[in-house]
């Protein structure tokens, strides 16, 4: 996905008829990625509910579990939630980030603080 194969990573994960069954930190990644393929596509509502569903069941890593609650505060934020948006984002404020990810939820903050 990181090379924008949308269309493969996709047509690979249509091939996992169960997902149900993977253990659960490939279940969490199958939804991971599902969610931002949803995110690529603009469909907001599918990618909100498959970061929530990554983020209910846990991501290995802390930067990975900021990656998606970032992803999920922008789905809210497309759907014109954005007070939901700025809860998220301001949790994530008070946690220690990777810089890249800091930067943009600075930013999203920011451009959310002087709008409302």
């Amino acid at each position: 996905m990181m090379k924008g194969d949308y269309y493969g990573v996709s047509a690979s994960l249509e091939k996992i008829k169960d997902p149900e069954k993977l253990a659960a930190s490939q279940k969490s990644y199958f939804h991971f990625i599902k969610g931002g393929i949803a995110a690529h596509s603009s469909d907001w509502s599918e990618s909100e509910l498959q970061f929530q569903q990554a983020l209910n069941i846990g991501l290995r890593t802390k930067n990975d579990t900021h990656i998606a609650m970032y992803r999920l505060a922008q789905a809210f934020s497309k759907q014109g939630r954005k007070e939901e948006a700025l809860v998220l984002l301001e949790q994530m404020y008070e946690e220690k980030l990777n810089p890249e990810i800091q930067v943009e939820v600075e930013k999203l903050l920011h451009e959310y603080k002087s709008n409302i």
